[in-house]
């Protein structure tokens, strides 16, 4: 419940509606407050019209994708007892799609990388995580673990390790699992640098390198105004959400 609450606040649309809504209630009970009403409202729709601009979500999401620098396969370094750590996104399993329909794009981007990082330096492999989908028992780290032998990769350098939910969870689950790799190169979305190496830290796992992937932003900013665009909405939200994720992690610190 109170997850669900979360993932709605973080929504630069139900912010706008919130605001409305708050402005609504001041005119029905305090119906002399017409400044403080006409305040709510404007910033309603300027909340709305910022978070849909490109240079107001690069901004938003600049200071978490800076955290790592993005690296390239060619500059990997050959580590003793190292593995590849790939955190889990989303798995659909509808097993009458194309394999790759039933990953989201998230999910898409760590796995290849993952295999393009093998490819360049083969090595242990190490998948986690569980049953997301509310409507189904599939196992993500199992089915990430087809697509990765689907792509070349033998299945005896996968670790496929059922976890929790959290990102939390899964990288405690790793640090329970004796498997005898003392450097991780940990493949995850660039916007979740810092928390996914704060918690790598917290669990004893010093050794790690960032590979981070599903970069946002992309392109140089450029500031000017331009017609709301529904893509900026979503990378708001998801700055966010990775902020509101970082308060929780220091929250329920172990």
């Amino acid at each position: 419940m109170l997850k669900d609450i979360a993932l709605s606040i973080i929504s630069p649309l139900n912010q706008a509606i919130l605001l409305l809504a708050i402005g609504l209630c001041v005119h029905v009970f305090f119906p002399k407050w017409k400044k403080t009403v006409k305040g709510f409202l404007i910033a309603s729709g300027l909340w709305l019209f910022l978070c849909s601009q490109y240079f107001f979500s690069y901004w938003l999401m600049s200071p978490l994708e800076n955290i790592a620098q993005a690296k390239k396969l060619e500059n990997m370094a050959l580590k003793a007892n190292s593995g590849i750590f790939v955190l889990a996104c989303y798995y659909y399993d509808a097993p009458d799609k194309p394999l790759v329909s039933n990953f989201n794009e998230c999910s898409i981007k760590r796995l290849v990388q993952a295999h393009l990082m093998y490819q360049q330096i083969p090595q242990t492999i190490v998948l986690t995580g569980g049953a997301f989908n509310p409507y189904s028992d599939a196992i993500y780290a199992e089915h990430a673990k087809h697509f990765l032998t689907a792509l070349g990769v033998p299945e005896s350098d996968i670790i496929a390790i059922a976890s929790a939910g959290s990102t939390r969870q899964e990288i405690k689950t790793l640090s329970e699992a004796e498997l005898g790799l003392t450097h991780f190169y940990v493949v995850s979305s660039a916007s979740h640098s810092y928390r996914v190496s704060t918690l790598m830290q917290q669990y004893g796992m010093l050794q790690h390198t960032l590979y981070p992937v599903d970069h946002r932003n992309i392109k140089d900013i450029d500031i000017k105004l331009a017609l709301p665009d529904l893509m900026h909405l979503q990378r708001s939200q998801a700055a966010f959400y990775e902020y509101a994720a970082i308060v929780k992690m220091y929250l329920t610190s172990p």
